[in-house]
């Protein structure tokens, strides 16, 4: 821009934030050093790479709530969905949106006169009167209370430009087959080309400060399919595995593709910031039986509150074991 007596000022800087939820690091690295992920092996190419660490010792519930208020759990209060009340030992499902104690840091940005555009950043809450745009839950791994939006005439916005999200149901809810992981592959892609869509038409929508999307596609892929691209994972199964290839690599492709997308629309005034959260892998990890070895050593009991989770364990257990037609 050009100032009096023909100099130029400087303009602020935009900042772009594009996050994969659950996006595995060394996955990541892998598919862009052999050109899986092109347009993120350019963007680490032109830019400065680190390592984040997430909040060690807590479920991944914490991660994002961390993040978005700069504080550890034991300041926003959040551990994960399901916690135990303070002073009991009994569990509750958390409402992010009552419980957590501290602002999210678009507040302080909005306020200071920033206009702010947040779309599906996970377990987040609709800021209300913010200075710009927020969408929450369109497409969501650990959904609270569904899709809403500020301003709240956003939501229809959205529905009338690119309806609902293709997976609309619990990760979990799809049939354990071929068949069952195709579709919700197909679908999961299908998600990250409508959000790319999505992103991009609001990215022109108005002029933004600080913008953010996050993919969380990734996550459903890594909880689902993590059997089908790790071959000496324990439930890998080679004849699956060759009808459906490898789902997750296959979505990983997808959201480096809407990346690539997105950037080709910002200018070289925006600085871009990509962020891959906590990891994903084969569930290791002994905590898995202390229920049960509470239950034989008598210090806990089956139906003792706070197991209200268990029938879940054994409706998941039905689900990939009856055969479809007692379905």
């Amino acid at each position: 821009m050009a100032g009096p007596g023909g100099y130029r000022i400087a303009m602020s800087p935009k900042v772009l934030l594009l996050a994969m939820d659950a996006g595995d690091k060394h996955l990541i690295e892998s598919f862009a050093a052999d050109g899986t992920m092109k347009n993120l092996r350019t963007l680490f190419s032109r830019g400065l790479v680190g390592d984040t660490i997430s909040l060690e010792g807590f479920f991944e519930g914490s991660t994002w709530p961390s993040l978005y208020t700069g504080v550890t759990p034991a300041r926003h209060g959040f551990h994960r969905l399901v916690q135990l009340k303070p002073g009991s030992y009994e569990f509750h499902r958390c409402d992010v949106g009552s419980f957590i104690k501290n602002d999210p840091f678009w507040v302080p940005l909005s306020s200071s006169g920033r206009k702010v555009a947040i779309l599906d950043i996970p377990l987040s809450y609709v800021t209300e009167n913010i200075n710009g745009i927020q969408m929450v839950e369109w497409g969501s791994h650990d959904p609270m209370y569904g899709f809403c939006a500020w301003p709240h005439e956003m939501k229809r916005d959205v529905l009338a430009r690119f309806g609902n999200h293709p997976l609309q149901e619990s990760c979990d809810s799809f049939p354990r087959t071929p068949r069952g992981f195709c579709d919700f592959r197909d679908r999961l892609i299908r998600g990250v080309e409508k959000k790319t869509e999505l992103t991009k038409y609001y990215l022109h929508s108005d002029s933004w400060d600080f913008m953010a999307q996050v993919f969380t596609e990734g996550h459903c892929a890594g909880h689902q399919c993590w059997h089908l691209h790790d071959r000496s994972h324990p439930s890998h199964d080679p004849e699956t595995a060759a009808i459906t290839g490898d789902p997750i690599r296959d979505v990983y492709m997808a959201i480096d593709a809407s990346i690539g997308e997105i950037l080709a629309e910002v200018d070289d005034n925006t600085i871009v910031v990509f962020l891959a959260s906590h990891r994903m892998a084969h569930n290791y990890g002994a905590e898995i039986l202390l229920p049960e070895i509470l239950i034989r050593l008598h210090a806990a009991e089956a139906n003792a509150p706070g197991w209200n989770e268990r029938p879940g364990v054994f409706l998941s257990w039905c689900r990939n074991h009856v055969p479809e037609w007692a379905k």
